[in-house]
């Protein structure tokens, strides 16, 4: 896949270039020598888990150079590091952001950068979820949380399932209602998969972002120097018309 945001052609020549979870779809070029691909998930395992889904090309997932199980980045690169790292529709499922966020910085160059491609809550199924706080973001790291919390569950299959609009356009033109009440279905649906959760990994988006949200909070995070990583904010895409993501640009 082609992103002119990304800055690939400026780093992959004189660089290791690392790309967490592209499945199927990557930014990275897979015949390059210096792609490095991670997942939590061997390509075969990832082959298996989605042989049943039409949204993903089996023959075309990528095979896995870092298999994540919960290892400090540092510890599974064994000290490589990377002058560009790309994540697409990736940050907003990391259960502890500040964690992660961390992990990243040690395996970067010092002059290396890290780019996401992340969603726009007001145009995804999100825009009923209230936006993050950086009170969330401390709880999940106060708690070095390795799952989606019972509550953001809940949140999740509360708000996102009922009548979801995952139409950008729609939304861009005010074709959508914001308009919702809780039943008792939609209750005991998002209890089910929140208590489901307690023992279970259940995969939602744990933060919700605008584009000046998102740079709002980490900046509170760099400058309380719980992060290492800085966004440039000269380099913030934002959110297109018709368009439903925004890119970030971070570095040391």
């Amino acid at each position: 896949m082609i992103n002119p945001y990304f800055k690939i052609q400026s780093y992959i020549a004189n660089y290791l270039c690392l790309e967490i979870a592209p499945l199927n779809r990557p930014y990275l070029p897979k015949e390059h020598p210096n792609t490095r691909y991670l997942d939590l998930f061997s390509a075969k395992e990832l082959k298996k888990h989605f042989k049943d889904d039409v949204n993903v090309n089996n023959d075309e997932i990528v095979e896995v150079h870092y298999i994540h199980k919960g290892q400090p980045y540092k510890k599974l690169m064994k000290g490589t590091k990377f002058g560009l790292i790309i994540a697409s529709h990736v940050v907003e499922h990391v259960p502890n952001l500040i964690g992660w966020l961390n992990d990243i910085e040690s395996v970067l160059h010092d002059d290396g950068i890290v780019q996401f491609a992340i969603p726009d809550k007001r145009y995804c199924f999100d825009f009923r979820r209230r936006l993050t706080d950086i009170s969330d973001i401390i709880g999940a790291y106060l708690e070095d949380r390795k799952k989606p919390a019972p509550g953001i569950v809940y949140e999740h299959f509360l708000y996102v399932p009922n009548e979801i609009c995952n139409d950008p356009i729609k939304h861009h033109n005010g074709e959508v209602s914001h308009e919702f009440h809780i039943t008792k279905e939609y209750h005991e649906l998002a209890l089910h998969f929140a208590k489901e959760s307690l023992h279970k990994y259940i995969d939602t988006h744990c933060w919700v972002w605008t584009p000046e949200s998102f740079i709002k909070l980490m900046g509170i995070l760099y400058d309380n120097k719980l992060i290492k990583l800085r966004v440039i904010e000269e380099e913030t895409k934002f959110t297109e018309v018709n368009s439903y993501e925004f890119y970030i640009t971070m570095k040391k």
